[in-house]
């Protein structure tokens, strides 16, 4: 992916009773809730999404995380928060509108022992590969104030006094989202992350303050039902 290529989103405002070839329907036309869009900037972790000719400042742009093609939705009049990258994808989804609901009933009406294992064996599969158990340890070192400054005046600093992109409400929120795992905020107080991989096993969240000042950390936690902020925040509660 790359700025200048055309997206898909999805808008529940946006509602057609005829198709593509002018037929009247009497119900909305689900492809029609697929509007075109365009990739038109872009930040660390983000693509940002607009109108063709859009500013790249416009409010009403939105901002998709590059790896799991997401978008917050708080003001996006009824999108979905789900990206759309090819045609192919759309009309799958247009597939699964108009078929998920007639394979749902024939589920439900199945007792046939060997299909339905072989449809929970591929289920399980997909929620497999969804997420996974990470395991980091490291350090958290209290990032310095300069002239007794205000968070928020401390993480503007670090991002180098940036203009504040309109998608999001402060620089905490910014720098937090953009140098995501790299710097987190606990108890008002800003930190810098040094951490490293290991191989998971059991859910680990302990850390420990050192005579330095920094405090070593290590966390062990399963990804789809807890982001890294959240594990660092329940090794913090129980500090020693």
């Amino acid at each position: 992916m790359q700025i200048g290529d055309k997206v898909w989103i999805f808008d529940s405002n946006s509602r057609q009773y005829k198709d593509d070839k002018g037929n009247k329907l009497d119900r909305c036309w689900y492809r029609g809730y697929f509007k075109e869009k365009y990739i038109i900037g872009e930040t660390k972790q983000s693509w940002i999404i607009g109108f063709e000719k859009s500013s790249i400042e416009n409010r009403t742009n939105l901002k998709v995380n590059k790896k799991t093609l997401i978008y917050s939705t708080t003001n996006t009049c009824g999108l979905n928060g789900k990206l759309y990258i090819s045609e192919e994808q759309v009309d799958q989804e247009c597939w699964l509108q108009d078929n998920h609901y007639k394979i749902q009933e024939q589920v439900r009406r199945c007792r046939d022992y060997n299909k339905l294992k072989k449809i929970e064996e591929i289920l399980l599969k997909q929620e497999d590969k969804m997420s996974e158990t990470v395991h980091y340890r490291g350090i958290l070192t209290e990032v310095e104030i300069l002239d007794d400054e205000l968070l928020e005046n401390q993480c503007k600093r670090i991002l180098n006094a940036v203009e504040l992109l309109s998608y999001y409400k402060s620089y905490q929120e910014m720098l937090i989202n953009e140098f995501y795992q790299t710097y987190i905020i606990n108890d008002n107080t800003l930190y810098l992350v040094e951490k490293e991989n290991y191989e998971p096993n059991e859910d680990i969240f302990y850390s420990k303050g050192n005579e330095d000042g920094t405090i070593s950390f290590e966390i062990r936690y399963y990804n789809g039902g807890c982001s890294f902020n959240e594990a660092i925040e329940n090794a913090l509660k129980n500090i020693e």
